[in-house]
């Protein structure tokens, strides 16, 4: 009975020695981070990318009239933190009055402008890790009409979203685009 006791202690001893073995050695040559981060963008494979929608009235009446068109992000479960959204728009047909981000998630605006003369709204935001992950309202556009017509206003294929993946992968495919028809008031 007591040499069975001493190998089963014999046993416990190796054993506790071979773990504190692998935990010592995991610790000293494999390094872990002190902070794991997760691609939680692995777990939406199968789910479709992220758009950018353009929101904006179908008719206006008259010339010199007001027209609010936003461009809002749908992440569709995706983790994003960087947002390139550029609107052409008939510099013809409408003016920018104004842009509004402040329902935007974005915390940051290397670029925020517009051109009346080449037609085209430029926004480029982003916010830090963890990023974003939802619906919001990227930029809100006031415009002024210009003439009786029918107008288009479209993403350019330069935008994109981004993922907070670390490659930036762009997660934008389909660009939306809307027709507002201008017509006179009665």
């Amino acid at each position: 009975m007591k040499k069975k006791s001493q190998i089963l202690g014999k046993k416990t001893i190796i054993l506790s020695v071979a773990i504190a073995g692998i935990v010592i050695g995991y610790f000293a040559f494999l390094k872990p981070s002190s902070q794991v981060k997760v691609d939680w963008n692995k777990f939406n494979a199968f789910k479709s990318p992220s758009v950018l929608i353009i929101e904006a009235p179908s008719e206006v009446s008259g010339i010199g009239k007001s027209a609010k068109v936003s461009v809002k992000l749908d992440t569709r479960g995706y983790i994003v933190n960087a947002v390139q959204a550029n609107l052409k728009f008939d510099p013809k047909d409408l003016e920018v009055v104004s842009i509004d981000s402040g329902q935007s998630f974005c915390k940051f605006y290397p670029e925020k402008k517009y051109d009346n003369d080449k037609g085209l709204v430029k926004i480029a935001c982003g916010s830090p890790y963890p990023g974003f992950k939802g619906e919001s309202t990227i930029v809100t556009v006031e415009f002024k009409t210009k003439s009786f017509t029918t107008t288009m206003l479209s993403v350019e294929k330069e935008s994109m979203v981004l993922a907070n993946d670390g490659k930036g992968t762009n997660l934008l495919e389909d660009l939306d685009s809307k027709e507002i028809k201008i017509k006179a008031a009665f």
